[in-house]
Formats: C-alpha cells, structure tokens, sequence
C-alpha cells in the first residue's frame, strides 16, 4: 500500500498500485466499501494484468486518513482524485466506479473530461434520490447518525443472512460516521448537471454493470 500527500489539505489518501504497462485503471468504491477490501481479486485477474490497477481508500474510509473536518462531498472527493491522477501522472486513465464510486467518476468527468480514456461503471447512482441505504443514513440527521445510526446499520448488515451484507459490514466499520452521512446525504440530494446527464454526455468508450439486484449504496 503507497501513500498520497493530497494537494493543500495534506490529509494522506492510501492506494494498493499494481503494476502493469497498459492504461491505468482507477478503482473507486461506494459507500461502505474500500478498495483495499474489494478490489485486490479483481485486479489480479489475467485480463487484467497488461494494465497498471490502482485500488483507492476514499478519504474517510478504509488505510486513509478520517479527518473530521473535511466535507465528505462528492464533489470533494472527485476533485483530489483528479489531482491525484494529474500529479502520478496517469492520464488518461479508465475510471472503473462502484454505486457511488460512479457518481465520483461522473463528477471527475464533468470537472475534467482529459482525465478519463474509458468509463466502466456498476450499479452507479444516475439521479439524485439515492439508493437504499443511503437513503436509510440521509433520513437521519447528522447527529443520530453519528451517535447510533452508523452502529444500527452496521448492526443490520451483520445479521444479514447474507454473506455479501455481512462483508460489507466489515469494510463499512472502517469508515467514520461524518465521511458515510455526509456522501450519502449528497447522493440524496444529487447535482447539477446530473450523473445521468454527464454518462450520456460522454462520448468515451462506456460499460454499464449491474446484478440481480440493485440496491446502489
């Protein structure tokens, strides 16, 4: 794992980088998730190997740093990742998002087209409104979300019968409660223009991915 000095704010964003001497593929996660959980099969599968994979823990989540003062915004996020492709130099590279993590990519796109050779995307957020469990966390207030609303939904996810919830209960422990209230009460509330908007206005190669089911965190 390798550390990145974000520009200004300092705070310290931690990536898993695999090498490889194809285009760079950026693996940004949802809410709940960590690139350092979710992706590292992935990106070893021999499909894959050409390419030089990098596996990111937002701010707020994950081996990066939880500062309590910095607005966990998408816009936020999509903006020192930006600077993060520009100052490794990478670009172009292709911006692979999961639910949330896909509103992250739009948001990179809209601010930075350059940046993006090719957008692979699944089950991301494509209006505002949300998905089912950020619309669970944005319906409480800060507050009670820090105070006992992020241990109840991790509590949930525990029991699940599932093992997927139950996974990602224990990705989603590594986050701080302010970084899950604050990008899930944005992807309630959405943006202008819209991811939706801002997908069919790219003109780059694009895959959209979805499941059985779609729940996007």
């Amino acid at each position: 794992m390798q550390t990145y000095t974000i520009r200004e704010i300092t705070f310290k964003l931690r990536y898993t980088d695999l090498p490889g001497t194809e285009t760079p593929i950026v693996f940004i996660h949802g809410l709940g998730c960590t690139g350092s959980f979710d992706y590292p099969k992935v990106a070893q599968t021999p499909c894959l190997s050409e390419h030089r994979r990098i596996m990111i823990d937002l701010l707020g989540a994950g081996y990066s740093d939880k500062p309590l003062n910095f607005a966990y915004a998408i816009e936020a996020h999509a903006q020192y990742l930006i600077d993060f492709i520009t100052d490794m130099q990478l670009g172009p590279v292709i911006l692979y998002g999961h639910s949330l993590g896909g509103a992250i990519a739009f948001t990179m796109i809209d601010l930075a087209p350059d940046s993006c050779r090719q957008l692979i995307l699944a089950e991301p957020n494509l209006d505002s409104g949300g998905g089912e469990t950020t619309v669970v966390i944005a319906a409480m207030t800060e507050g009670a979300f820090i105070t006992s609303g992020f241990e109840a939904v991790i509590q949930t996810a525990q029991l699940a019968a599932d093992t997927v919830e139950q996974d990602w209960a224990a990705s989603f422990t590594t986050w701080i409660p302010v970084a899950a209230y604050q990008i899930s009460r944005a992807a309630v509330e959405g943006q202008t223009p819209s991811w939706h908007d801002i997908l069919y206005g790219y003109s780059g190669p694009k895959s959209y991915l979805f499941g059985p089911f779609n729940d996007l965190r």
